[in-house]
């Protein structure tokens, strides 16, 4: 095991997610509406503890 580093960075309405020294994934968030461009996930937060989440296209590997 080594020392990882995770963090979201946040400029303004975009955020980076960044593991070690590398940005892993990147989207944007406005009011309860978010988007995750890397992953193609949009999420809808609900009033209370939900949220609703739906993907976009996915890719096969």
């Amino acid at each position: 095991m080594g020392f990882h580093l995770h963090r979201r960075v946040r400029l303004g309405p975009i955020y980076l997610n960044v593991h070690n020294t590398r940005i892993t994934s990147w989207g944007f968030k406005l009011g309860r509406f978010s988007r995750n461009m890397t992953h193609g996930k949009t999420t809808i937060d609900t009033p209370g503890p939900g949220r609703y989440t739906f993907h976009g296209k996915r890719r096969r590997r």
